[in-house]
């Protein structure tokens, strides 16, 4: 598995149409197959919101891989000076731990922040 910048053939590959197209974002490819996708939308000079979003099993399937990934966008982030947030997917066990992992706080509002480093 590979990372790599999201054209629009691949946000259309992934999603059937192209969707948010002033969003920032990376794709998680299965060889020629994109299986993922993680972006930023900016909320504000330096407030992204962070979206991110897998085909099913991707998950539970490929952890090491899926944190890596998450650690590089939270890179990106960091070099970019961009606070983020983020709304942890009810629907995903531990989604709200995996979001401390990396550095979120709960905010309130359902919100988590991660600070620029």
């Amino acid at each position: 598995m590979k990372v790599i910048p999201a054209t629009n053939e691949l946000i259309r590959d992934y999603y059937g149409e192209q969707k948010i197209p002033s969003m920032r974002s990376y794709m998680l490819m299965d060889g020629d197959t994109p299986i993922g996708m993680a972006g930023f939308i900016r909320m504000a000079r330096n407030k992204m919101f962070v979206v991110t979003e897998a085909k099913e099993g991707v998950l539970e399937n490929n952890r090491i891989t899926v944190m890596k990934f998450a650690k590089m966008m939270t890179k990106i982030a960091d070099n970019n000076g961009w606070d983020l947030v983020a709304v942890p997917d009810p629907d995903i066990p531990n989604a709200k731990h995996f979001l401390v992992h990396l550095g979120f706080e709960n905010y309130g509002d359902g919100e988590y922040i991660r600070w620029a480093q």
